[in-house]
């Protein structure tokens, strides 16, 4: 038998035990059971209080809401914390969110920035270099490969400009880590 705040036994565990004696493997056993449900019951009792008070909101379900995405890091610590803070609706609360500030660039989004690189790097070719492009557009292709794919990898295929005898940047290949297929390959041209 519990006591009325459900976790504490009203019978001590000697006495348990000096009734186990007729039955000592079978009670025992028993015990075991009943234990393991009375916690788990206790357990999701605790669980749902705390969440009883508490207004929730999923990442896919403000994603699905707002029609864009957002990081998780952002998501955790700045959207979620927000909205268990105020006592809007969760449509209202979306709609007051910045959508410039929290979504993530699209796969469309992702690969025009990555030409628009691509082409002031061919544009510039043989007059000067541009280190911090190149590092700008293998930054970004290796942000799009971690987002939308997994155990995967790039590489960026170069073509030479022969007027001029270098090289810019043609195509990004993204490949399995697993088998090293390719899975994709973006033109930049």
């Amino acid at each position: 038998m519990l006591s009325e705040r459900g976790a504490v036994p009203l019978f001590s565990f000697r006495e348990i035990r000096k009734k186990s004696e007729i039955f000592p493997r079978f009670f025992e056993k028993a015990l075991d059971i009943s234990f393991i449900q009375v916690y788990t019951c206790i357990v999701r009792k605790r669980k749902a209080e705390r969440q009883k008070g508490k207004r929730i909101m999923m990442k896919q379900e403000f994603e699905k809401i707002a029609g864009y995405e957002v990081s998780i890091s952002d998501y955790e610590n700045i959207i979620e914390p927000m909205y268990m803070a105020t006592d809007l609706t969760k449509e209202e609360f979306v709609k007051v969110i910045d959508k410039k500030r929290f979504a993530l660039k699209t796969r469309r989004q992702s690969i025009n920035e990555m030409r628009k690189i691509a082409k002031h790097l061919k544009d510039i070719c043989g007059h000067c270099k541009d280190i911090d492009a190149e590092d700008k557009l293998e930054e970004l292709a290796r942000a799009f490969t971690t987002r939308f794919y997994t155990n995967a990898n790039f590489q960026i295929e170069d073509a030479k400009k022969y007027e001029f005898g270098c090289y810019f940047p043609r195509t990004i290949e993204i490949y399995s880590l697993s088998d090293f297929r390719t899975i994709e390959e973006i033109n930049l041209q």
